[in-house]
């Protein structure tokens, strides 16, 4: 290489210095001078994955990127009843005396919540307050104020609090916002989020919880949470019919949107002005009501032999993605679980599972109209196989991120019915994921190729399987029955900063180093898109980015123009400074 030669490549690294630097002083990324639309050049998505703890339990987990801190927060079930009854006497899921972890000596009545500042590459112990007690279904959201919230149910209550600090601590809260089961979360407007339970079967109720500053003994100011005295009932949305959804805030016009079903059809119930209807005072009785939108053509089956996850999803562009998973039988076999169980015993005998579909359609007008459903995956590109609870995460216009836990062999999940059958063997999961890239164009995007997303990180999941046997959805009688319910019943996935897949679900295979036999609880794994396209961008994942501002790009860039127009000058300077030397 010539001097010259050289002189001008150290010329333009330097200039390329100057203004990268000066576009991240004020929050300027540089892909925010190219179009942000995402773009799919075929490459398949790849996957890290790491335990958030290998002590303490996990299930039902959630993760979210606080877009306030930057932090990601990971929540999971405290592992009560979520249990495997068959190992219950292995030391490591009882207590360990020497690092006070396991199952029984970390148990303290509240749901597990971890935080981190490396975009999850460690994970750090929140701080909880005792009085937010709930040990089951934790369920993550962010208000437009950055307050993170959370929820957790002990059979009595469903708490309610918060972090102002991106999950460092949540101490913060009420214990009795409402009585009821399986809550779910909508972070609205500067201190409001909406949470929504089932007070009694069959039934759904959205209550409205107030931030509020609150006065210390010592005078010091710090935040309170007051949960609105009555609510807004949704029958349509009530959980115990199977549904296994948050719910969804819109911002633009201050909606509060949940999934429903019925006589089997799907759709989405919508609380127009959600925030206005319970006021600014939570002893006043609320107004308004949801409107139930379901269209005719969305008739679908649904799986019947596990609750089904009906997910919704809200992309940039306004558009609501809507995934469950089909479950049709065949009357002609009897290989279904039936009143199967390890304790009891029992026979097959109920209809027979056949190889089912993950579905999915959407709505660009709040449920006005919808898409035809399309097909996610099928046998067609799984071979014939079960698939359970299906997630959806959105992120820029078109583009989605749907996963599922996939068995390696068509079987009812609550007993594992194939392993009952005659040469019959346990089945093995893995967690799939695809992400479409264009989603609302049908005559393109489908079917999307899925990856299994789960690699052989510690020597223990070959072939991505993170759990082996039966999946029980019979609720706190699972441990009584003897049969295993360590996954819970649903497992969400997240978009981060880049727009890069997030995904926590528990897992299974850890062993006791002691007897060699499986632990009784699940351990919360985080998984993380590492390679293939960011779903906002269509930068690829895994690559030093500066970040995509939280700003709207027509503030952000006349003020970077302003430092970039000086940054050019500086870096004209340097040319003009001299020589470099050889």
């Amino acid at each position: 290489m010539t001097v010259a030669r050289r002189r001008r490549l150290v010329d333009l690294a330097r200039r390329r210095t100057i203004i990268l630097a000066s576009m991240a002083a004020v929050g300027v990324p540089a892909m925010a001078l190219a179009p942000l639309a995402a773009r799919a050049d075929g490459q398949s998505p790849t996957f890290t994955a790491e335990y958030v703890s290998t002590s303490i339990g996990g299930g039902e987990p959630f993760v979210i990127y606080s877009k306030a801190t930057g932090n990601l927060i990971y929540s999971g079930h405290e592992g009560t009843t979520h249990i495997d009854k068959n190992f219950v006497t292995t030391p490591g899921s009882s207590c360990d005396i020497q690092t006070a972890s396991g199952f029984i000596c970390s148990y303290d009545n509240h749901v597990n919540d971890w935080y981190s500042t490396d975009n999850g590459k460690t994970w750090t112990r929140s701080l909880d307050s005792p009085i937010n007690t709930g040990f089951s279904d934790p369920s993550l959201t962010e208000d437009a104020a950055g307050n993170v919230y959370n929820t957790g149910i002990d059979l009595a209550n469903d708490a309610l609090f918060l972090s102002a600090d991106g999950g460092k601590s949540f101490v913060t809260g009420t214990p009795q916002c409402s009585q009821g089961d399986r809550p779910w979360l909508a972070g609205g407007t500067a201190g409001e989020v909406f949470l929504g339970t089932d007070l009694e079967l069959g039934t759904h109720t959205v209550f409205k919880g107030f931030v509020e500053p609150g006065a210390t003994p010592g005078g010091n100011q710090q935040l309170t949470i007051v949960c609105s005295k009555s609510g807004i009932s949704h029958g349509a949305a009530a959980t115990s019919s199977g549904i296994g959804s948050p719910m969804a805030y819109d911002s633009r016009d201050d909606s509060l949107i949940e999934p429903i079903r019925g006589a089997g059809k799907i759709g989405i119930g919508v609380l127009p002005k959600a925030s206005s209807a319970f006021g600014s005072d939570p002893s006043q009785t609320p107004t308004g009501a949801f409107v139930d939108r379901m269209d005719s053509g969305l008739k679908t089956s649904f799986f019947d032999a596990i609750q089904d996850s009906l997910a919704i999803s809200q992309g940039s562009d306004n558009t609501i993605y809507v995934v469950w998973a089909t479950g049709d039988r065949d009357p002609a076999g009897k290989n279904g679980c039936g009143s199967y169980s390890p304790v009891s015993g029992g026979t097959l005998g109920k209809a027979t599972l056949l190889p089912n579909k993950v579905m999915m359609a959407w709505t660009g007008d709040e449920g006005l109209t919808w898409s035809a459903p399309v097909e996610v995956a099928g046998p067609d590109t799984t071979g014939g196989t079960t698939m359970v609870w299906p997630w959806v995460t959105a992120g820029a216009a078109g583009n989605v991120s749907v996963a599922w836990f996939q068995a390696d062999q068509s079987t009812d999940p609550d007993c594992d019915s194939a392993a009952l059958l005659p040469n019959g063997r346990a089945t093995n999961w893995t967690l799939q994921v695809a992400n479409v890239f264009g989603a609302t164009d049908p005559a393109t995007a489908y079917p999307p190729a899925s990856v299994n997303a789960i690699p052989n990180f510690d020597g223990s999941h070959k072939n991505g399987v993170f759990h082996v046997g039966g999946i029980c959805q019979s609720g706190t009688t699972c441990a009584a029955t003897g049969q295993d319910r360590r996954l819970g019943d649903y497992f969400t996935n997240a978009l981060d900063k880049d727009g890069c897949v997030m995904v926590a679900t528990t897992d299974t295979q850890l062993v006791d180093p002691v007897t060699g036999t499986g632990y009784s609880t699940g351990r919360p794994l985080f998984v993380h898109q590492s390679g293939g396209n960011s779903l906002t961008t269509g930068l690829p994942c895994g690559a030093p980015t500066v970040g995509v501002p939280e700003a709207p790009l027509g503030i952000a860039l006349p003020l970077g123009g302003l430092v970039l127009a000086g940054a050019f000058v500086a870096a004209g300077r340097i040319r003009r400074r001299g020589p470099v030397p050889a």
